[in-house]
């Protein structure tokens, strides 16, 4: 897979768990985002090694 392709996922992937994190009445603030990626960041280095 290209580097190029990878990238896009990436985005995808962001955008969908931002869409899921987010209700009419909570808007998910770029804060949410940073540490939810950071959590799953860990936890998938967690699982890899």
């Amino acid at each position: 897979m290209s580097e190029e392709k990878l990238h896009e996922l990436g985005i995808l992937a962001l955008y969908t768990r931002v869409t899921n994190m987010q209700s009419g009445n909570h808007v998910v603030t770029k804060d949410e985002v940073i540490s939810k990626s950071k959590k799953y960041m860990r936890e998938d280095m967690t699982v890899r090694t």
